[in-house]
């Protein structure tokens, strides 16, 4: 049973006494932007995870562009954690929109990535 959305009082807390789920659709690698095979997505607008293979082509230090499928209402607040040892290591920043949001670093500025790479994402407003 889904019961939709729920309004809160502003300075009111709240509980969850069970898991939340996003369930909204699947974020897009734009054309052009990178190979879409070898960055894999498992997840949806607001929370997944984004694995790209090594191999994968960096230009102006950006490893990874992900577009929403709806757009939000204004920019975005991207949390990324890396999911694996080889992301841990590339040093990172995400810059993002209401439309779409990029996975960049400061030490490879052209190239390609090394190794497999994995970050798990939360997105809110």
């Amino acid at each position: 049973m889904e019961l939709g959305t729920v309004s809160l009082l502003r300075g009111q807390d709240f509980a969850v006494q069970s898991h939340v789920v996003s369930k909204e659709t699947k974020p897009i690698v734009p054309m052009g932007a990178h190979d879409p095979a070898l960055i894999e997505i498992d997840g949806n607008d607001v929370s997944g995870r984004i694995s790209v293979k090594a191999g994968s082509i960096i230009n102006d230090g950006i490893i990874a562009t992900l577009e929403f499928s709806k757009l939000f209402r204004s920019k975005a607040r991207v949390l990324l954690t890396a999911a694996n040892h080889h992301a841990s290591t590339i040093p990172i920043f995400v810059e993002s929109s209401e439309q779409k949001f990029s996975i960049h670093t400061t030490t490879i500025t052209s190239g390609r990535l090394e190794q497999d790479s994995v970050w798990n994402y939360f997105v809110i407003e």
